[in-house]
């Protein structure tokens, strides 16, 4: 269960603390470089707990 919370958290934060316009466009505008840096921003998010331990 805490690894669900984890996620959540991690995407909440990719979505609204890290991710710029410029991505937000990129996304809208179905590039692959948006989807690339909002996934690479999650995926680091994800191990950061992981590493703090």
């Amino acid at each position: 269960m805490t690894f669900l919370w984890l996620a959540i958290l991690a995407h909440v934060i990719a979505d609204f603390l890290i991710q710029s316009d410029k991505i937000v466009n990129s996304k809208y505008r179905l590039e692959w470089q948006g989807y690339f840096k909002h996934g690479l921003s999650l995926f680091v998010l994800f191990l950061l707990p992981i590493f703090m331990v």
